[in-house]
């Protein structure tokens, strides 16, 4: 396939969090105040004997969670999270990259893990990564700080500043061993839209026993 442009970060890849903006309040807040607000919620047991977490809010209604109160750990995450995309931008405008539309491979090049024996390590070195964090949100945090979804979406806009007008990528994360922990972030390599796409094109119409027709989409 024909190569046009590649793109290294140089950041540790960081899985997209879900749900930030019903959270994003937390980053305005100090660690102590998070830590203060769960310390707030008190545990009770329902008929079950299964636990629950309450606490009497100002109007005199109380607020019930099913789970333990996390407002410190989801602080941490997500401050953890914008300076991952902010670093992600940072390095954007510095290199002049535009998130491409089309055709790109992203490769997630992971560290292993410090307590692993150096048997190990030598044995899973190149290998595919098949543990957290998934390619999905790997990806996703990718697209979220460098083609962010926008209300003022124009379709068929160049460059792609909005991640709806993203339509065919791949990706694939493997383990670089520790004398290339250097290397460890991603990269995003371009190819030609026809030499990407070419070849899967042809193979899945074949597959769905659909004639391939006469006028070949523009990416062929």
């Amino acid at each position: 396939m024909k190569l046009l442009r590649s793109a290294f970060f140089p950041l540790e890849p960081q899985s997209a969090l879900r749900s930030t903006q019903t959270q994003n309040w937390l980053t305005g807040i100090t660690e102590e105040a998070a830590q203060a607000i769960e310390d707030s919620y008190t545990v009770g047991h329902d008929r079950k004997g299964t636990a629950y977490w309450v606490k009497l809010l100002k109007n005199g209604k109380t607020k019930t969670l099913r789970s333990k109160p996390t407002h410190v750990r989801t602080r941490r995450y997500l401050l953890k999270y914008l300076e991952y995309k902010d670093g992600l931008k940072a390095h954007a405008d510095k290199i002049g990259f535009i998130m491409p539309q089309d055709a790109f491979f992203m490769w997630f090049f992971m560290p292993m893990a410090k307590s692993w024996t150096k048997k190990k390590k030598a044995a899973m070195a190149f290998k595919l990564h098949k543990n957290k964090k998934d390619t999905d949100n790997l990806s996703k945090a990718i697209k979220d700080a460098l083609a962010p979804r926008k209300s003022n979406f124009i379709p068929g806009s160049v460059p792609a500043m909005d991640d709806r007008v993203i339509s065919s990528y791949a990706n694939a994360k493997i383990y670089l061993p520790d004398e290339h922990a250097d290397k460890i972030g991603v990269l995003i390599v371009e190819y030609s839209v026809n030499d990407f796409l070419g070849k899967f094109f042809t193979d899945a119409m074949d597959i769905m026993l659909i004639e391939t027709p006469a006028d070949l989409p523009s990416f062929l």
